[in-house]
């Protein structure tokens, strides 16, 4: 499949969050997964796996991207809440809407929404040679605390460990340390951290 390409340009606000743990979403998000390249359902687990932890595993949280107005699902954020922690999971875009903004929005939106849900530490693990997701993590506030030796296969790679505290950023408009609410459904636009 080739990657597509949008015709007209990415706005923000066109976009929503959904919560795809809950019907009709996970048979869309199946159907989001047999979109995607043979070669991407492999290297990012978009199968049946994965439509299982969505649908059963009760500490997980799974977030879509959604255009109303087409192409409808765009991607996807999965992590699991745990005591005040949370890990994410997945973190999955249509590569014809990467590079675009919008992968760093909804993870802004995704880090203000944990916080608010009580998860101060959000824990991530990225290949060592994905260097497009460290970047964004990176600016995201996200910092390398540590290693996992040949954790990935095919090809065999280390996996950085990752870690945002959000009581260590800077949040616009208040103190790190002010735990808001923050709804993760609805508009994408509105999502903003200063670093």
């Amino acid at each position: 499949m080739e990657e597509r390409q949008s015709e007209e340009p990415v706005r923000p606000e066109d976009f929503r969050v959904v919560c795809l743990n809950v019907p009709p979403w996970p048979d869309l998000l199946e159907m989001f997964f047999n979109r995607q390249t043979e070669n991407d359902r492999a290297d990012y687990f978009l199968g049946q796996a994965l439509l299982s932890e969505v649908r059963t595993v009760t500490v997980a949280r799974y977030f879509g991207l959604f255009c109303p107005k087409g192409p409808g699902l765009v991607g996807f954020l999965g992590a699991w809440f745990v005591a005040d922690e949370a890990e994410i999971h997945h973190i999955y875009l249509d590569p014809s809407f990467r590079r675009k903004g919008l992968g760093a929005l909804f993870l802004k939106k995704f880090l203000l929404y944990a916080a608010g849900a009580g998860s101060d530490t959000v824990y991530l693990e990225v290949r060592r040679s994905n260097e497009a997701a460290r970047a964004l993590y990176e600016q995201s506030g996200f910092q390398v605390t540590g290693v996992r030796s040949d954790y990935y296969t095919e090809p065999r790679e280390d996996a950085l460990l990752m870690v945002y505290n959000a009581l260590q950023q800077p949040v616009e408009g208040r103190g790190g340390t002010v735990r808001t609410p923050v709804l993760m459904e609805g508009a994408l636009s509105g999502a903003s951290l200063s670093h």
